[in-house]
């Protein structure tokens, strides 16, 4: 398999999950009464059945089987692998992106996502966000392959702004980026790791701050990393966008009043969610790795389970909010 051709299934992995997030329950389907905010009222610290929040839907809904012609039985035998497979765009879930997935296919990949930013400029609002994606994207294409899924797939004239405004948070700020339901996504430490542990020994009363310092130390420094955290962000702004995600959470936790009931429910959500991320990643780089380029690319097979697991993360959090009562 060529490696035009390895990005051009990346492309159609990143489309079939970017869709999870527009057809994953409908934006106004919130149950009422429902008995998950019922539970959740309740003083039962963990949930009675873990099927009440439907995750294998979420693989249903993805058909990683059907995605290409007999994956299944590779994906569970990989007897053969996917290294001699000619790809055939009208099998590829592409959607919207088909005329993208041809061009990766037949041209050089940077250039085909600098054309594909530049035609998106319309949307973007602002030129110099488009030409800070070009700097990102001239030596890393599966990161700009998933800005383009998000986009296309979540038209918004706000979000590309919003993706950047996500990595400069990633790479500057102390927390650095923090997710919807409190996971932060630090940047690997660029400073000295003597310092960093003096740091978090001389701040031991504030055992939280040492945590963030341990953290960016023990972050691992490399490719893979920085791709998963930049490629998480763009989807997880993308989701939170798509469903109102940061104003439906305390909107739930106001409904409980309960403090502690409030917390219970950020747990129960970040549980979920992370339930359906684990699930749909390890699925997705499973497969992934029976394709002989990912094989030798692990920063691509990186590139499909990130995205396609996030993608997963947000659609769970909207279906668990929707299940609570709280519609978007």
């Amino acid at each position: 398999m060529s490696l035009q051709s390895a990005y051009a299934l990346l492309a159609a992995i990143q489309n079939r999950a970017a869709s999870v997030l527009n057809d994953f329950r409908g934006p106004d389907d919130a149950v009422a009464p429902s008995p998950l905010f019922e539970l959740l009222k309740s003083d039962a610290e963990l949930p009675a059945d873990i099927k009440m929040f439907d995750v294998p839907s979420l693989l249903d809904r993805l058909n990683l089987d059907g995605l290409l012609p007999s994956i299944g039985s590779k994906l569970h035998g990989l007897k053969d692998g996917l290294g001699d497979l000619d790809l055939d765009l009208d099998k590829l879930d592409l959607g919207k992106l088909k005329d993208f997935g041809k061009n990766l296919l037949d041209g050089d990949p940077i250039t085909v996502v600098r054309k594909a930013i530049d035609d998106l400029r319309g949307n973007l609002g602002d030129q110099s966000v488009a030409e800070t994606l070009h700097g990102i994207v001239r030596r890393q294409v599966g990161i700009g392959i998933s800005f383009v899924t998000t986009l296309r797939n979540l038209t918004d004239a706000n979000l590309p702004g919003r993706v950047l405004d996500g990595w400069k948070q990633y790479y500057f700020s102390t927390d650095g980026f923090l997710t919807v339901d409190g996971i932060q996504i630090v940047a690997p430490a660029h400073d000295d790791p003597l310092a960093t542990l003096k740091s978090a020994a001389l701040n031991a009363g504030d055992l939280k701050q040492g945590l963030k310092g341990l953290r960016g130390l023990l972050g691992q420094r490399s490719a893979e990393q920085y791709v998963r955290d930049l490629i998480r962000i763009v989807v997880e702004v993308g989701g939170d966008t798509r469903y109102r995600l940061r104003e439906r959470l305390p909107e739930l936790q106001r409904m409980l009043a309960d403090p502690a009931k409030a917390a219970k429910a950020e747990r129960w959500f970040k549980g979920a969610s992370s339930m359906a991320e684990g699930l749909v990643t390890s699925a997705v780089e499973e497969l992934s790795m029976g394709v002989a380029q990912f094989q030798t690319n692990p920063i691509l097979a990186a590139a499909a389970g990130t995205y396609a697991g996030t993608a997963a993360r947000k659609a769970s959090q909207h279906a668990f909010l929707a299940d609570a009562g709280v519609a978007a």
